[in-house]
């Protein structure tokens, strides 16, 4: 899934299953059935520095997005407006969250 906060940065949304690689480079292998939502900047996508996704900026659990307050924002990473998402952006997120726990 691809969104796009309020100033406009794109991001890419994935969702990290159990036994799968997630992180920067893909250098990490998820051990827990609780899936991970990551999120890439797709500002510099399909660079040589950063892939299709985009530079990895951070996940959340699912379980944790699960319980995020409706109409709520998501910062992803520090105080970088760019790398906050907004309420709108972050609504489609917070339902894969939710739809993903009530399978678990």
């Amino acid at each position: 899934m691809i969104i796009k906060n309020d100033k406009g940065r794109e991001f890419f949304v994935r969702v990290v299953k159990k036994g799968e690689r997630w992180g920067f480079n893909d250098c990490l292998t998820h051990d827990k059935a609780d899936p991970l939502i990551e999120f890439y900047d797709r500002t510099y996508a399909n660079t040589k520095s950063f892939g299709e996704r985009g530079q990895f900026v951070s996940n959340y659990a699912a379980s944790t997005l699960a319980e995020h307050p409706d109409g709520a924002g998501l910062i992803l990473w520090g105080t970088d407006p760019a790398w906050q998402i907004d309420a709108e952006a972050a609504r489609p997120v917070v339902e894969l969250a939710r739809e993903l726990a009530a399978r678990a």
